[in-house]
């Protein structure tokens, strides 16, 4: 089997199972939220057993691309914050261009990837915006941002811009450090074309 491609029948059953895995965890938390005790207790177990099925699958073969991402803060109907889109899909060996905008006029915010292989982030925060780990305003620029990130702006309308190269198949988690509520999913898929 080395060397074959999956077909994309494959492709889209797990791509299917991946959107039912993250729509499942869009209603914990929408009832986690709710204070309801109907809290699904697999949800750890299933994303490890999608972790492993996507790393041990056929990979695909596709020449390494750049791709360009941007992921924007919202609000959800509940007022709970959010990353937009809260999925990205990736083959393994793409070069990440990834751009986080917030127009958030009170809290700042993290797009934080820091499972596995990945040390990633984009840290929105401006003076006037709040720490809502702490309660404290930030009174400085933004600090702790990975190598060759570049922010602008102020508070209200900030931006950030970085990359990094998707090197190990799998399935991450990324959040916002002060909104731990507030996360999504890196899929990054096998690519038997990619060479470090």
């Amino acid at each position: 089997m080395s060397g074959q491609t999956t077909p994309i029948g494959v492709w889209i059953a797990i791509g299917i199972s991946l959107a039912a895995f993250i729509f499942a965890i869009a209603v914990y938390t929408e009832v986690a939220t709710m204070n309801v005790n109907a809290v699904p207790p697999n949800i750890a177990q299933t994303l490890s057993n999608l972790q492993t099925e996507i790393s041990s699958s056929t990979a695909v073969n596709e020449t390494p691309t750049t791709r360009n991402i941007l992921i924007e803060w919202g609000l959800n109907p509940s007022g709970l914050d959010i990353f937009t889109p809260n999925l990205i899909v990736v083959n393994q060996g793409d070069t990440i261009d990834l751009t986080f905008v917030s127009n958030d006029t009170g809290d700042g915010h993290t797009f934080t990837l820091i499972t596995g292989p990945y040390n990633f982030q984009i840290n929105l925060t401006a003076p006037g915006l709040t720490n809502t780990l702490n309660g404290l305003t930030f009174t400085t620029p933004p600090t702790g941002n990975s190598a060759g990130v570049n922010v602008t702006g102020t508070a209200g309308s900030l931006m950030g811009t970085g990359s990094f190269v998707a090197t190990t198949p799998g399935v991450y988690e990324f959040v916002c450090v002060y909104h731990p509520y507030m996360y999504g999913y890196l899929v990054v898929l096998p690519d038997s074309s990619y060479s470090p």
